[in-house]
């Protein structure tokens, strides 16, 4: 059993931390690889950047946007991402809508985001945690580890609906569906969805039973038949599995 401490002592962490940043240019950002016909929009634009217009505005310089994928799976870690992006970030207009990229095209965004961030930071939540603590918890434990790996300390955080104990200058503001309305959640929505898809595809290699590199975890059809067919392996959450067998004999 793990001991159940906080992640990090956050104020000693963040006291170490530099306070300043070399500035990165974006100009050699190639969007044109990112989507055929895809427009563009600057830092402006309202409904997608309105939580960081205010930031900026207040002062802020280091706005850390946070997000996870993975938290509604059956089976694999949950993965969490923050990201400091510079203040003259172009965004693209479907950073909050990455469902309608394809897998490449994530990838491609995902690449190009990590060039031109200041600072990101990717951490897992195991199946063991997510059983230790439960899903939010474990989803709030790797957030915090993913912002304790940052090599800039952040001002503030924009936190897709989770309010994080994390302290910093101007608060965290953790807004529902987060990565529809702010570039720097999404931002880090799309490099969490790239990490973990690839990991399990990975894992679909030793378990090719569960179709992993199609559903990456999630409660598909066929997910489901597997499981039926073959059982559940140490990949697989103990608890989300339990709540599906329970609900077949409710039926």
């Amino acid at each position: 059993m793990t001991d159940k401490q906080p992640v990090y002592d956050l104020e000693a962490y963040l006291d170490s931390k530099p306070e300043k940043a070399e500035p990165v240019a974006t100009s050699n950002l190639d969007y044109s690889k990112l989507a055929s016909g895809l427009e563009f929009m600057q830092l402006a634009y309202p409904d997608k950047s309105q939580f960081e217009q205010k930031l900026y505005q207040q002062g802020a310089r280091y706005i850390a946007g946070v997000d996870e994928v993975g938290r509604g799976c059956l089976a694999g870690p949950l993965v969490a991402a923050c990201v400091i992006l510079p203040a003259d970030f172009r965004c693209p207009l479907h950073l909050n809508d990455s469902k309608r990229l394809s897998a490449k095209q994530r990838e491609n965004l995902a690449k190009q985001i990590q060039d031109v961030a200041l600072a990101y930071a990717i951490e897992e939540a195991s199946v063991e945690e997510i059983a230790e603590y439960n899903i939010l918890e474990a989803d709030k434990r790797a957030m915090l580890r993913a912002l304790g790996k940052l090599k800039l300390k952040a001002d503030s955080l924009l936190v897709d609906y989770i309010d994080l104990a994390y302290p910093t200058k101007y608060g965290c503001i953790h807004p529902a569906k987060g990565d529809s309305l702010s570039y720097s959640i999404a931002a880090a929505s799309i490099i969490a969805k790239v990490y973990r898809d690839k990991l399990m595809t990975k894992l679909a290699l030793d378990y090719p039973m569960y179709a992993w590199d199609k559903n990456k975890g999630y409660g598909t059809k066929e997910h489901y038949q597997a499981l039926d067919t073959y059982g559940s392996c140490k990949w697989h959450r103990a608890l989300f599995l339990r709540k599906w067998q329970a609900e077949k004999l409710a039926k």
